[in-house]
């Protein structure tokens, strides 16, 4: 599992658009085995939603995408 989607798993339910990051991260976690930046890009997306850009781990998984 990549750190993206790791600290994406981390904070899945929080915030306002919860189900949106839900979402993002399932197609993270589809896309994992297939194609790395694909999957990278949804974790993030979904780290958006969640906690938003301004957010250290959003900046952590932008750093490791």
């Amino acid at each position: 599992m990549s750190n993206a989607i790791h600290l994406a798993t981390k904070h899945v339910n929080k915030g306002t658009m919860a189900s949106s990051a839900a979402v993002c991260l399932e197609r993270a976690v589809s896309w994992a085995q297939k194609d790395a930046k694909v999957s990278a890009y949804w974790a993030t997306k979904s780290l958006a939603y969640s906690v938003g850009i301004f957010h250290a781990d959003y900046a952590a998984a932008q750093v490791s995408a």
